[in-house]
């Protein structure tokens, strides 16, 4: 028995999105299910991605931060001239 697509889209997969459309689900909207589940999939993927890209930044700029704040002392300690922190702290977040 194939089922209009609203009908169709109230029923629930439980909750797992990467399940195959259920048995019942047929034609035309096993079809559009199959296609919107790869499109909230490609913005969920899209999402994590932008989310792992602004961690870094953050951790990247904190980072900078901590290393800026080091005395001449403990530059001197780990082998870091204060013209390579300069160097690294003057650095747009986004630059590796």
């Amino acid at each position: 028995m194939e089922r209009n697509f609203d009908s169709a889209a109230e029923s629930a997969t439980g909750g797992n999105c990467l399940e195959s459309p259920p048995a019942n689900f047929t034609g035309q909207a096993a079809t559009i299910l199959r296609f919107s589940t790869r499109i909230l999939l490609s913005i969920c993927a899209r999402s994590v991605r932008g989310s792992d890209t602004i961690l870094t930044w953050m951790d990247r700029s904190r980072q900078r931060g901590a290393l800026d704040r080091l005395s001449d002392h403990m530059l001197k300690d780990i082998g870091v001239s204060r013209a390579d922190v300069d160097l690294e702290t003057r650095k747009p977040f986004w630059h590796d």
